[in-house]
């Protein structure tokens, strides 16, 4: 749990980072806010003076022009006060939609790469952490903080009244400041782990409900309810206690405020009755009490919204620190699609050692090349690294003479092709799938899925290319929805494609197309990497890299690394890019 202190306040180190510095953006707007502010709360003393005013003046002199006077500016008043009010809240607003205007793309890429680290995080919490810091900063929380200075005025005001109306506004004021300390002590960790576990349980919720089939046939809705029952349960039992707490306070804050209210009008009547107080001045003074502990009030009401945006703020401050922007370069597009590994080491959180180690290896375009080895070898990691995905590496992957990291990962994607082991389909319809979401050339649409022999089953589905993946993945087979990830991984025939198992979940017939497929890319002098367990796929493979504990044991022309007719002889030269 986070503690106010001194240091925190007068050292504020969060304005150093990210968060905090797009927060400084808005300072302009705050001191808006603050001087809008500083009009309501000043205008909210004349309701005060009014009444003083027309007991004292109006009702002894009986001038109706005084009173229509008097009754005009304190209508005037309060209608600028109303203006002042609504100008601030509109202002917050709009800070609050540019704030997320500003962060929410830094955010959804901060988690992408949070996420290639296979961290646990996912784009739901970071989202929900945006939206509860800008909810926080247009609710009534941020105001009760600029109105919260004014609170010793209201109370300097009841001084100037009578000692002991001042006295009974301070006493009401530190009861009401002691409850929100204690909202923090007993609430806040509550609070926090709360929402964090809800978050986990909807993540994993929704991956267990991600294969219905597969739950259903083998009776394992009963473990998988044991198993989140565990953390419901959690949830539900750090829900009832704060709520507990919650309703404990709520009813000490109801009773205070309510003892408030006739104890000050008790203590004036007193202070009327032994001629120590005007009649005026003892309704006043209630209103000046109400006014000076109102703010304060906010806060306690508040503070469940407050709680949520400073974990939220903590949390995001620490997933954009530990994803800084990259720094990208331009360079000529569309690239020749020569790949080059320098001394190559990847590396995991949860792996001992290195996973590759000190890899030295070229991809020549026009040529296919077949990454082979035993399981744990090494070869995904390898694709995943001349991707430029892999978030832990020494070394160097370059494309064309330039490292790959140094691309602008948006204008280099549509060179680039990627088949993964497990083929994912996103919300939208068919056409959007193959087309990466991006803007749908029909055209080439087609020629991709011609090209592994998927458009007439597409055809053949309810809507055409407009059918929704959801309901598109009852009518296609497993092996079709991998034909499927094809089509996308070579929509207008990237300049570079890696294929990770890519016949895994084909028939002869799917194979045949795979086949043709690689080959006419090829022609077009792509740069195929096949990561392959099946020797089928030898058929259209020209070099061999032979991995075995994250090392090169083999590497060369395909039938001289097989030992079929050659011996094995290096790769050609490939010539050096000029940029």
């Amino acid at each position: 749990m986070i503690k106010l202190s001194l240091s925190k306040l007068t050292n504020p180190t969060w304005l150093k980072e990210e968060l905090g510095q797009v927060i400084i953006l808005f300072r302009k707007e705050l001191i808006v806010i603050g001087l809008l502010s500083l009009v309501s709360n000043v205008l909210m003393l004349a309701p005060t003076f009014y009444m003083l005013q027309v007991y004292d003046r109006v009702m002894v002199s009986q001038n109706e022009v005084t009173l229509i006077t008097l009754s005009a500016v304190i209508v005037f008043l309060f209608a600028v006060m109303a203006i002042s009010e609504w100008l601030r809240t509109r202002i917050l607003v709009r800070v609050g939609v540019r704030f997320d205007d500003l962060l929410n793309r830094r955010v959804f890429q901060a988690t992408y790469q949070e996420r290639l680290k296979a961290s646990s995080i996912n784009a739901l919490e970071t989202l929900t952490d945006l939206n509860g810091i800008r909810t926080f900063m247009t609710g009534n929380g941020v105001i009760a903080f600029f109105d919260i200075p004014w609170s010793p005025i209201y109370i300097w005001v009841c001084f100037l009244l009578h000692p002991v109306l001042g006295w009974t506004a301070l006493i009401f004021g530190i009861m009401l400041l002691a409850m929100t300390f204690l909202s923090q002590h007993f609430m806040e960790d509550n609070v926090e782990v709360a929402m964090i576990e809800k978050v986990k349980e909807h993540g994993i919720m929704v991956a267990k409900m991600k294969n219905p089939e597969l739950v259903e046939s083998m009776g394992m809705i009963g473990p998988l309810f044991r198993q989140w029952m565990k953390r419901h349960s959690k949830i539900v039992k750090l829900s009832d206690d704060s709520s507990n707490i919650s309703a404990y306070l709520t009813a000490v804050n109801k009773f205070v405020r309510q003892a408030q209210g006739s104890l000050v009008l008790a203590i004036g009547a007193w202070l009327v009755a032994t001629d120590e107080l005007r009649p005026s001045a003892m309704v006043a003074s209630n209103l000046l009490v109400m006014r000076g502990v109102g703010p304060i009030d906010l806060i306690v009401g508040a503070w469940d919204q407050w709680v949520i945006a400073k974990t939220s703020f903590r949390r995001l401050s620490t997933l954009l620190s530990n994803n800084p922007v990259r720094v990208t370069q331009d360079f000529p597009l569309p690239p020749v699609g020569q790949m080059v590994c320098e001394n190559l080491f990847a590396y995991a959180d949860a792996h001992e050692g290195p996973i590759l180690k000190g890899l030295n290896l070229q991809l020549i375009p026009g040529a296919v090349t077949a990454i082979l080895g035993p399981s744990g070898s090494g070869k995904s990691t390898l694709s995943r690294c001349l991707l430029g995905i892999w978030p832990q590496i020494e070394g160097r992957v370059t494309l064309d003479g330039n490292d790959i990291l140094d691309y602008d990962r948006e204008k280099l994607g549509p060179y680039m092709g990627y088949l993964p082991q497990d083929i994912e389909l996103f919300a939208g319809n068919v056409a959007d799938n193959i087309a990466r979401f991006g803007e749908i050339d029909m055209n080439a649409v087609v020629e991709a899925t011609e090209l592994v022999g998927l458009h007439h089953a597409i055809l053949a589905l309810p809507f055409g290319y407009d059918t929704p993946i959801s309901y598109a993945k009852g009518f296609l087979s497993g092996g079709q929805r991998q034909r499927l990830g094809l089509a996308r991984a070579m929509y207008k025939s990237p300049r570079v494609i890696l294929l990770d198992e890519p016949n895994s979940n084909l028939d002869h017939e799917g194979e045949q197309f795979l086949f043709r497929a690689i080959n006419t890319l090829k022609a077009k002098g792509s740069t195929i990497l096949i990561v392959a367990h099946t020797p089928s796929v030898l058929a259209v493979v020209d070099y061999i890299v032979g991995l075995k504990d994250g090392q090169i044991e083999a590497y060369g022309p395909k039938e001289a690394v097989l030992g079929w007719s050659t011996p094995a002889t290096p790769a050609p030269e490939v010539p050096a890019i000029t940029n």
